[in-house]
């Protein structure tokens, strides 16, 4: 997989595919990143022929880690300095999709 910006975290759903976590989907040169105004992270699907989906593109503000259990995904959202966006750290369940 490229053209991939800050990696936080990566794990294989069961059916094998490659989930990753950006903690800024504009990369770490994203000015936002260290004021406290970071794009939103994103949540990626790489498939086995390469492809990509975009599971999650909002709301994932400085996510640090990712754990796929069953149909679900589990993200640290507020990962990081949590205290300069005002926000205490969360877990987000996202499921996935079945195709």
């Amino acid at each position: 997989a490229r053209g991939l910006t800050a990696i936080a975290d990566i794990a294989f759903d069961s059916r094998g595919r490659l989930l990753i976590l950006e903690m800024d989907g504009k990369g770490l040169n994203d000015p936002g990143f260290n004021t406290g105004h970071p794009a939103s992270g994103v949540l990626l699907q790489i498939n086995a022929d390469g492809s990509r989906q975009t599971l999650l593109a909002h709301g994932l503000i400085y996510p640090t880690a990712l754990v796929v259990r069953g149909n679900s995904v589990y993200v640290s959202n507020y990962g990081v300095s949590s205290a300069s966006v005002g926000q205490g750290g969360e877990i987000l369940r996202i499921t996935l999709p079945r195709g």
